[in-house]
């Protein structure tokens, strides 16, 4: 209290500073005998006398707490029609309800997804055979790879934090689980930033899966956290997580794909070029021409595959079906701006910037909508007229598709706006738009 802080403190210490002034301390604690572990009976607990464990047996055997629990669980569940979690606290004679949100169902739906025999050699990226769920992790374009090997060898206690920063910034610019993260020892460590990368949540919610790998070092195989550190969080947000043994004997691991894959980092972050040897952006489409990483996991069969695929319409698996067609619209359009942008020839219609606005931007676009862009062009009329020309066949194309795939017939899929310097330091509204503390667009060019 007097700092205004949290403190971990130990128990022991605890009992020896308060003493039987503990709260619940017979319902809490169980003594420690020679031969026995046994619940407090009679006149209880004498911290002075008795060595003590916490247990919990009385609370759940000798009080109405479970069956206290269970009705207010049951009586919420009616009331809101979905089992629940809740955060409650007791002060020993009253039950407080703190907090309560929707039960995640995360992979109980969930079917096994065969693993296919035939996928050729040279597009496997990893296997597993360990601690595997069931998944099926469709359409990722990044993968942010931290090397096991530089980040154990850097001698930069700064380089590490800036691994983790780095991260973060990436995990807001990347599209939405259309990444994946993979690096050394425990995610979220809370200790030795040596043990693996030291991030909060907050700077990987937006990922689609979450991968910590176990790479021997000097004869020493880390530990790793399997996700504890953001479990929750990490069930309710649909993030997979898989474990990694590359030198295990039953699995593949290319190696050789990692360590030369060339490395985007700079294009999204040029100020941390300096960790460019640790820290990696792989755009898979770029290096596979136009294919697309899959991640297919099988519990029953103990196996999961990541393999280079051709592009298909398929979401992450879930227990919340109605979630996923809702989201595919957003996730398809969001494909499909990127993969626009991918194809302007800047210089040539002196193009300095291409901003992404709208219903995709705000991530939530449905089948009628469109693709806003702005656009910040130094050209003549006639210039832009030839630019409009030429994405007009991305326009029909793309409305074709939309139609073909939504029933929708949208004549004006991309709804593109050009400005020049004039335009934006004439209008507020273009000032703000692409001001990136408004957070109202995302540049992709």
């Amino acid at each position: 209290m007097e700092s205004n802080t949290f403190e971990t403190v130990e128990i022991s210490s605890l009992i020896e500073e308060i003493g039987t002034n503990f709260p619940l301390i017979n319902e809490v604690f169980s003594i420690i005998e020679p031969m026995n572990i046994k619940a407090p009976v009679g006149l209880g607990i004498d911290t002075k006398r008795d060595d003590i464990i916490v247990t919990f047996n009385n609370l759940i055997n000798r009080t109405k707490y479970i069956s206290q629990i269970g009705t207010l669980l049951t009586a919420l569940k009616s009331y809101f029609q979905v089992p629940v979690d809740i955060e409650f606290a007791c002060d020993g004679s009253n039950l407080y309800l703190l907090q309560c949100r929707q039960q995640s169902y995360f992979g109980i739906d969930t079917k096994p997804e065969p693993i296919p025999k035939n996928i050729p050699a040279d597009d496997i990226l990893f296997t597993a055979r360990k601690h595997v769920s069931n998944a099926i992790v469709p359409n990722i374009a990044y993968i942010v790879y931290v090397d096991p090997k530089k980040y154990g060898e850097s001698s930069y206690l700064s380089e590490l934090e800036d691994v983790a920063r780095a991260i973060g910034y990436l995990n807001r610019i990347l599209p939405k689980k259309t990444f994946v993260l993979m690096g050394p020892g425990r995610w979220g460590t809370r200790d030795d930033i040596r043990l693996g990368v030291k991030v909060a949540y907050s700077d990987i919610n937006n990922t689609a899966m979450l991968i910590e790998i176990a790479q021997n070092k000097n004869g020493y195989v880390p530990e790793l956290s399997f996700g504890t550190h953001f479990f929750q969080d990490l069930v309710e947000s649909n993030i997979f997580y898989l474990p990694l043994y590359p030198e295990d004997s039953s699995v593949n691991y290319n190696y050789e794909f990692f360590e030369k894959a060339p490395n985007t980092l700079e294009r999204f972050l040029e100020q941390y070029s300096h960790i460019s040897h640790i820290l990696k952006v792989i755009n898979i489409r770029e290096i596979s021409y136009g294919r697309i990483l899959r991640i297919l996991m099988n519990s029953d069969e103990e196996q999961a595959v990541a393999f280079l695929s051709q592009d298909i319409v398929e979401e992450s698996t879930s227990s919340n079906s109605n979630i996923i067609n809702l989201a595919e619209s957003q996730t398809w359009r969001l494909r499909m701006a990127e993969a626009f942008v991918n194809t302007i020839n800047a210089s040539k219609f002196n193009i300095e910037g291409v901003y992404l606005t709208g219903s995709v931007f705000y991530e939530n676009a449905m089948p009628d909508s469109d693709i806003d862009f702005l656009i910040l062009m130094h050209a003549n009329n006639e210039m832009k007229d030839d630019f409009l020309l030429w994405a007009e066949g991305w326009n029909a194309s793309l409305s074709s598709i939309n139609y073909n795939r939504t029933g929708i017939r949208k004549e004006k899929l991309l709804d593109i706006t050009i400005i020049d310097d004039i335009d934006f330091e004439q209008s507020q509204y273009f000032q703000e738009l692409l001001n990136p503390l408004m957070h109202k667009s995302k540049k992709l060019l």
